[in-house]
Formats: structure tokens, sequence, C-alpha cells
């Protein structure tokens, strides 16, 4: 059986994304910086204090729950990827590209609270690491 590197080194980048600064200021709506692991606990804690049904009414779940959706889908697809079946590197590079997608869409809809240059270069990995799993599936 071939290792397939390639697809290793993307899972990697993809599992250490997650720990790297995602925002390098205070001045998102957070009022924290640092890494997404930081950001989804935050997200994590601050949806238990919303327990209440009219609570999914607000944007602001839906930003904590999609915060939550990224970290996920990087550590689990950059699991995947070191599997060394073709299809799996597949799945692993859809899963980190759509939880980026969903960071993207979270911190592009409130662009006003985040601007372009607070986006830390965690964010950035985590899309090189997406790739580079996607283009070892080819």
């Amino acid at each position: 059986m071939k290792i397939n590197l390639l697809a290793m080194i993307g899972g990697a980048i993809m599992i250490s994304s997650a720990f790297l600064p995602w925002v390098t200021s205070d001045s998102w709506w957070f009022q924290s910086e640092g890494n997404l692991e930081n950001l989804m606990e935050k997200s994590f804690h601050d949806i238990g204090f919303h327990n209440n049904p009219d609570a999914f009414k607000e944007k602001e779940i839906y930003q904590l729950l999609g915060i939550m959706m990224c970290f996920l889908y990087l550590i689990i697809g950059g699991i995947l990827a070191f599997s060394q079946v073709k299809w799996v590197a597949h799945i692993a590079a859809s899963l980190g590209i759509a939880g980026l997608f969903i960071y993207t869409l979270v911190t592009l809809d409130f662009l006003g609270a985040i601007p372009y240059y607070d986006i830390g270069f965690g964010y950035y990995t985590g899309w090189i690491g997406s790739i580079l799993t996607g283009l070892s599936a080819e």
C-alpha cells in the first residue's frame, strides 16, 4: 500500500490550524482573541446561557453553532485525511472546506465587527490544509 504523504501533511495542517490564531484582535463580538478552540469553547459557554426556546430566533446562536461546526469539521477532516483510501481523502477535504466556508459566512455576515486584517493565519492554514488534502486525492 502506497502512503499518501500529501494527504497526511494536509490533515496535520488542518488539525493544527484549529489551534493557531484565527482572530488577532479583541474587536470581534466574542471579545476574545486566539485560536478556534478558544472561540469554540466561548461559543459552547454562551449557548448555555440561551436556554429559552426563543434563543434560536437570534443570529448570535447561529454564529456560535457555525464556529463549533467549523472546529469539528476541521478536526474530523484532518483525522480522516490520515486514511490511505482516496475517497476518504475527498471526504476529508470536503469537510475542511465546508467548515471553513461556514466560518467565512459567519465572519462576512458581520464584516463590520471583524475586518479582514483581524483574521489570523490559522484561518489561512486551514484552507491550505484542506486544499492539500483535496489535491492528494486526485
